[in-house]
């Protein structure tokens, strides 16, 4: 299996075990009783959902990904998408973070690129070139 997969099966994991245990479940959601029930939109088809990344109108994205689940049930509405996703607590989505990170590291850690001997991050390269006038000079801090 490739590393690529093997993200994703511990990312699906994750979110599989978040859906079924009952102490996860229970540190991820606002209330014990949320997705306590079998519904259209429970805890696992929410999460994928929102981390499909919506690019257009909810009814649209709801539409698309029910089609591309190949899923026989009607799709929710738009109000049911909203209700349940305020269900799910911030931490939930940290802790995914954290699983795709950990799990990145541990199956790319022969082939991370380093510069001298760093992880880099992000770097700016850009410049800009501001004219040399009192304005651009004089601090801010200056005026006051």
């Amino acid at each position: 299996m490739n590393a690529n997969s093997e993200i994703i099966s511990d990312l699906k994991n994750f979110i599989r075990l978040s859906a079924t245990e009952p102490d996860l479940k229970e540190l991820f959601t606002v209330s014990k009783n949320d997705f306590s029930r079998n519904r259209k939109l429970g805890f696992e088809r929410l999460v994928l959902m929102l981390i499909n990344f919506f690019r257009k109108s909810y009814s649209i994205e709801i539409a698309e990904f029910y089609r591309l689940i190949n899923s026989e049930e009607s799709k929710v509405t738009k109000s049911a998408f909203c209700q349940q996703r305020m269900k799910i607590k911030d931490l939930f989505f940290a802790c995914l973070n954290e699983i795709l990170v950990e799990s990145f590291y541990r199956n790319y850690a022969d082939h991370i690129k380093r510069w001298n001997g760093f992880r880099l991050i992000a770097i700016d390269g850009s410049t800009a070139c501001l004219i040399n006038t009192e304005n651009v000079t004089i601090s801010p801090l200056r005026q006051f």
